[in-house]
């Protein structure tokens, strides 16, 4: 099973916003795994927690729209 519904940018993005810590170590964990991985073992981890990337894009993209809206 692959993921579609995102470009490999939005699951960058997904992975900065985990990688913060701000949504627990869990997430953290797999945002920085994310970073080092190799495309298989990415797609790997996208896969296996796609709701994790998921919330990080939607939390990721909520702070853009949030900063673009202030400025």
């Amino acid at each position: 099973m692959t993921n579609n519904y995102l470009a490999s940018y939005d699951f960058y993005a997904a992975a900065v916003e985990l990688s913060t810590g701000q949504h627990g170590s869990f997430a953290e964990a797999i945002g920085n795994a994310y970073f080092v991985a190799d495309n298989g073992n990415r797609q790997k981890l996208v896969d296996a927690f796609s709701e994790v990337f998921m919330r990080g894009y939607h939390f990721a993209l909520d702070k853009n729209t949030n900063q673009t809206e202030s400025v």
